[in-house]
């Protein structure tokens, strides 16, 4: 193994890890908008039971404090989208640098191996 196999290899992980980052984070997000859309129903729900609501110490049973709590739920799933998007911009990126090593490699063998067919043929001479 040339020290490009042992680079690309490394780039390889390096990528599959990095996707996998990004699919949990999607998945996260996903998570995140589908709370945020239940928080919403609830508040949608609250505003047709106004005998329902209870402005206490922290507000927890007004539609205001489930509209925030769903626009909040909201901005985690962009947050996790958008990390979601450059863990597998970064995988993509990552693979290519392990594509281009792979090549290095490759070219390398071919260069070793005419080498040696060289020196083998002036052997015999």
């Amino acid at each position: 193994m040339t020290d490009y196999d042992a680079q690309a290899l490394s780039y390889d992980r390096e990528g599959t890890r990095d996707y996998g980052r990004g699919k949990r984070y999607a998945q996260r997000a996903a998570d995140a908008y589908a709370s945020a859309a239940s928080a919403r129903r609830h508040a949608a729900w609250l505003t047709r039971r106004p005998d329902l609501w209870d402005d206490g110490a922290d507000g927890a049973s007004t539609p205001a404090y489930w509209e925030a709590h769903a626009a909040t739920l909201a901005g985690c799933g962009d947050l996790f989208l958008d990390l979601s998007f450059r863990a597998t911009e970064s995988a993509r990126f990552v693979r290519g640098l392990a594509r281009t090593y792979r090549e290095l490699a490759a070219r390398q063998r071919a260069a070793y191996a005419e080498a040696a067919a060289y020196f083998a043929a002036q052997d015999t001479q």
